[in-house]
């Protein structure tokens, strides 16, 4: 029987400790995916960030040379309008900053873990030392969570499929009966930073589009 299976009296402080220290290792991996996730964020804005400042230069020159051209006058500002204003808005969703703190809190979760696994080797510790020292640092855990964001589900979601990559060949043939597409697509990112990110090179396009063929 596993410490999973045992009915909660049924379980030793080992168990106990075991159980956490799986839980703490998954929470672990999650604020790295989350950390991984927002460093994306963060450079390829950097990308799209150069890529509007080059078009919008270049318009602003090209429109000046042009003069007698109003309507692509009118879209090199309009255009430049929109990419302030974006790039506001993405420098308040501090990605780098926040991507930093993950960081950080998973290198404080290892530093637990690392206590836990401590508990279960340690032979020497009567059962109650090793109750009031896993008590301990479960208060530290606890006390650590105060302050961060929590990370997305979908960071959850791969941190516990890459805690349990070694499925039984049974829950390996459920996995791949529900379907390799909606599978491969339950682990993509459909967020709104991810969407508002990748819709603006369609929307880039189109303001050169439009500068291009107007008259």
């Amino acid at each position: 029987m596993t410490n999973v299976n045992k009915e909660f009296k049924e379980r030793t402080i080992e168990d106990e400790i075991s159980l956490k220290a799986d839980t703490l290792s998954i929470v672990r991996t999650a604020r790295i995916k989350a950390s991984e996730r927002l460093y994306s964020y963060a450079q390829k804005w950097e990308f799209i960030f150069l890529l509007m400042s080059i078009l919008s230069m270049g318009m602003l020159i090209f429109s000046l040379k042009n003069l007698e051209k109003d309507n692509r006058i009118i879209i090199s500002a309009l255009f430049s309008v929109y990419s302030l204003l974006v790039q506001n808005f993405v420098s308040k969703l501090n990605y780098n900053e926040r991507a930093l703190k993950f960081h950080y809190h998973q290198l404080n979760i290892e530093n637990l873990l690392l206590e836990l696994k401590g508990l279960l080797r340690n032979k020497e510790m009567t059962q109650e030392e090793k109750e009031r020292q896993y008590k301990e640092t479960m208060r530290v855990y606890q006390t650590s969570l105060e302050g961060y964001e929590n990370h997305s589900d979908l960071d959850h979601k791969k941190a516990r499929k890459r805690k349990t990559k070694h499925y039984d060949e049974v829950n390996q043939r459920n996995c791949c009966s529900l379907s390799p597409i909606k599978e491969w697509l339950s682990y993509k990112d459909f967020s709104w930073d991810s969407l508002f990110l990748y819709v603006q090179f369609p929307i880039v396009s189109l303001f050169l589009s439009f500068y291009l063929t107007s008259k």
